[in-house]
């Protein structure tokens, strides 16, 4: 009786077709079975074999629908009729060997039928689906040797793993393993990488040097200490040109976890190697495997150069010795030898940034890794994008909104909030600096954060406090000469200038003091030397500063002069204040300077405060002709340069909103307060000026040391003048004696002025019985 149902319908249209129409017909098949295959692969996050093992089925397959066309073709030319007929109706043969042949095929043509066929085909992917469910089921419960390591409930999901190097005959190649390593595991949402800084933390608390190998024995007792759940080590067996790669995971206690290993031919197949390992690790701990196929290859987001990951590793080690220009050349070879590698770009640009000089280079460097964005992770896509908006194009709200979207990605990324942090502290906006600050230490604990929150607090003048968290960063990260720096500036803002002279020297002797921080030391040294009128001695600080950023051949030697010619403006020497510039711009043309990184703002504001109008014009105007559209960035500080020369001229209405609102640096509230309060000043409005020159000195801002050093006693003793000659002898008599008591030790030559203040404090003291 004929098949009604469906099945049978396949079967009738597939028998009685040649070997070719088959052939053709199994291998359209073949694609639409691949094609669902991959698709729910992706979708429904298979392991990557069930392509393969779908394509192996169909392999197998192949010769079995070809067979059984061949087959019944053939019974069905003998029978003359169709293919599978009943066995009533076969012919009797003619010989003994034809019917021998006959009950051959007879058989062949029963058992290799086209039922059986596509029954056993249909079968073979029930069994695909059956050990495919089976290995899903097993691995996400954690059951058998398929068993994920969070299912099994030996590694918690988003647990943090710390990489140790490599153990290698090259101790640069295990770093740069472990490196590459690091990089690819960034990637997984299933675990995290232990932060640099926590790492840097423990090594000092182990009392071991920055910078020192981290091999798995280090490793391990860091995990002990930290807390965290696993470490990852290897090692890296090299001969005859091959490479025999194993890494494993284990916990602080040495527990093996996990395992992997693979072989590179030679040394140009290591960084793929590494990927393998990596996503061979990912995989046993529990990542998903749709996660892992989002994740690109490790030498797209890294680099396919061997020796331009060497480089880029080296320059980690120099910046953990704290030789930021050794760091900084060994990323300038890199890029050298893979111009488009991303990382080195980034990497670059926050070495400059973190030296706070160098904006050319940093602009460059930053716009590169935007360029090259599509070779980092997701992650550093968010970081790099967020920098550019906010460096090169200065866009701070383009530049939270590309924070944001990385904290979306990686939700215990505390440095998108820190750095949204840093945004809106250059904005002058405290408390939701603050707000930022503090969450980014909560969720990750660091020096960095702690120095941010305590400066804010600083700024709030909640002095306590501050004192409190800047002890907390060094305590941290105890080699870091940042939160050092700050601290010094701390010491003074709230009056012990003899503290910030001590931390200053522990500064300059310590391990990590460069040239950098020698230039930085001894101009620390001078502002607070000129703060008290302490001129000489100031200025033999002021030489050493420019000595050294004469040898590391920095555009600081020209900000330094700026900066003294600022005072010769407060000490009532214009025309020294002129020559000094004059002299400086011999000894350091403005054209040996990248325009980015010449002290613009502060020439013109020097030579317009002295009256050198024309020359302050032309420098502006210069600048601004060869920056284009750069020269709208705030940083520069151009707002304020205008502002300057108005004020120069007497278009004292015109200056005052840029005064208030210029970027004038750190977000330097106290210099945006005495630029305005001078602009009052000079247009004869002595009770507005009086105003402004008290917020100057009022508010607690961490880093007023550079502005202190030029204003501080010149705006006590203005403020005696402005309130005598208003009539306020009380406010008046209280700013001589703060004055006189500030530069009592002053220079000789200054003398004059501190006794003439005293002189005018007895006198209203006499007046006023």
């Amino acid at each position: 009786m004929a098949e009604k149902n469906g099945f049978g319908q396949l079967v009738g249209q597939v028998g009685g077709r040649s070997v070719w129409q088959v052939l053709v017909l199994y291998m359209g098949a073949s694609w639409g079975v691949l094609e669902v295959v991959d698709v729910l692969k992706d979708n429904m996050g298979l392991p990557d074999w069930v392509f393969p093992f779908a394509v192996v089925l169909l392999l197998i397959g192949l010769p079995i629908m070809l067979g059984t066309a061949v087959i019944q073709a053939r019974f069905a030319a003998r029978a003359g009729g169709a293919a599978e007929p009943a066995t009533s109706g076969d012919p009797l043969p003619a010989s003994a060997s034809a019917a021998d042949e006959q009950v051959g095929d007879l058989a062949a043509h029963h058992f290799f039928t086209w039922r059986r066929a596509l029954l056993g085909g249909a079968a073979a992917f029930v069994l695909l689906t059956v050990v495919t469910t089976g290995f899903m089921f097993m691995r996400n419960r954690g059951i058998g040797p398929v068993g994920s390591l969070v299912a099994k409930g030996l590694i918690d999901e988003r647990s943090e793993l710390l990489v140790a190097d490599f153990e290698a005959e090259d101790d640069m190649l295990g770093r740069m393993a472990a490196e590459a390593l690091r990089v690819d595991l960034s990637q997984s949402d299933i675990v995290r990488l232990v932060s640099p800084r926590t790492v840097e933390g423990a090594l000092t608390r182990m009392q071991l040097p920055q910078g020192a190998r981290l091999d798995e024995e280090t490793a391990r007792e860091i995990a002990e200490r930290e807390g965290l759940s696993a470490v990852v080590g290897g090692e890296i067996l090299s001969a005859g040109g091959s490479h025999v790669i194993t890494a494993h995971l284990v916990t602080p206690a040495g527990d093996l976890l996990a395992n992997a290993r693979t072989t590179a031919a030679d040394s140009s197949r290591i960084i793929g190697a590494i990927d393998e390992i990596s996503r061979d690790l990912r995989e046993q701990i529990g990542e998903s495997y749709t996660s892992m196929r989002k994740s690109p290859a490790l030498a797209q987001v890294s680099t396919s150069s061997l020796e331009a990951l060497r480089k880029y590793t080296e320059a980690g080690v120099q910046r953990d010795e704290g030789n930021l220009d050794g760091a900084i050349a060994l990323l300038e070879q890199a890029i050298e030898v893979d111009s488009t590698f991303a990382m080195a770009y980034r990497g670059l640009g926050i070495f400059l940034q973190n030296k706070f000089e160098d904006w050319s280079r940093q602009y460059w460097a930053y716009s590169k890794a935007y360029q090259y964005r599509d070779r980092l992770t997701e992650r550093e896509k968010w970081a790099v994008a967020a920098t550019y908006h906010l460096v090169v194009e200065d866009d701070p709200a383009a530049g939270i909104v590309a924070y944001e979207n990385l904290f979306q990605i990686d939700p215990e990324a505390a440095s998108a909030v820190n750095n949204i942090g840093v945004v809106y502290y250059f904005q002058r906006n405290w408390e939701k600096a603050l707000e930022y600050y503090s969450r980014a230490h909560d969720m990750q604990p660091r020096g960095l954060t702690a120095a941010n929150v305590g400066v804010v607090h600083a700024n709030l003048g909640n002095l306590d406090e501050a004192a409190v968290w800047l002890d907390s960063a060094r305590v941290l990260e105890p080699n870091a000469p940042d939160w050092l720096s700050w601290q010094v500036a701390f010491e003074q803002l709230r009056g012990d200038p003899a503290g910030a002279r001590r931390l200053n020297t522990e500064l300059r002797q310590s391990e990590s003091a460069d040239l950098y921080w020698e230039t930085w030391t001894h101009t620390a040294d001078w502002l607070l030397d000129a703060r008290e009128g302490k001129v000489a001695s100031g200025d033999a600080a002021l030489a050493a500063a420019i000595d050294a950023a004469e040898r590391r051949d920095s555009p600081a030697a020209l900000d330094v002069n700026v900066l003294r010619a600022l005072l010769d403006l407060s000490l009532g020497n214009p025309e020294g204040a002129v020559r000094r510039i004059e002299t400086a711009l011999e000894r350091y043309p403005l054209d040996s300077i990248a325009p980015l990184d010449r002290p613009t703002a502060g020439l013109v504001s020097v030579l317009a405060g002295a009256g050198a109008v024309d020359e302050a014009r032309e420098i502006l105007a210069t600048q601004r002709a060869e920056l284009g559209p750069l020269a709208d960035r705030a940083r520069l500080g151009f707002e304020s340069a205008d502002a300057s020369i108005a004020v120069a001229e007497g278009r004292y209405v015109d200056a005052l909103p840029a005064l208030r609102d210029a970027d004038w640096g750190y977000g330097c509230q106290p210099c945006a307060d005495h630029a305005v309060g001078r602009a009052f000043d000079l247009s004869g409005q002595p009770d507005s000026a009086a105003v402004y020159y008290e917020k100057y000195l009022t508010p607690a801002f961490n880093f007023r040391m550079w502005v202190d050093g030029v204003w501080n006693g010149w705006t006590m003793e203005r403020l005696g003048q402005l309130y005598d000659e208003m009539g306020d002898l009380e406010q008046a008599a209280g700013y001589y004696g703060l004055f006189a008591e500030l530069w009592a030790d002053a220079d000789p030559e200054l003398q004059p002025r501190v006794r003439a203040a005293r002189a005018r404090m007895e006198e209203i003291a006499r007046e006023r019985g």
